[in-house]
């Protein structure tokens, strides 16, 4: 799906930052599997929340997945 635009959502496994200003938003220990992305803001996502996001899917330096979030994430209703 890497260059495909569409709209996204899961429950969150965990959050945690890479590098010096990106936070990450995992949906399971896999460390090849897809991932949110935001280098602007940082949302607050917490374990068990539900979180819909919309854009192009990315693909990471190391070939993983990521939708990048800095424009906007919502909270499933």
């Amino acid at each position: 799906m890497i260059g495909l635009q569409t709209c996204v959502y899961g429950y969150v496994y965990k959050t945690r930052d890479a590098g010096e200003s990106t936070t990450q938003i995992l949906f399971t220990a896999d460390p090849n599997a897809f991932f949110l992305a935001s280098g602007t803001y940082w949302y607050p996502a917490h374990p068990g929340d539900c979180v819909i996001a919309e854009g192009r899917i990315l693909q990471s330096g190391s070939g993983v997945p990521y939708l990048n979030i800095d424009k906007a994430l919502y909270k499933c209703r």
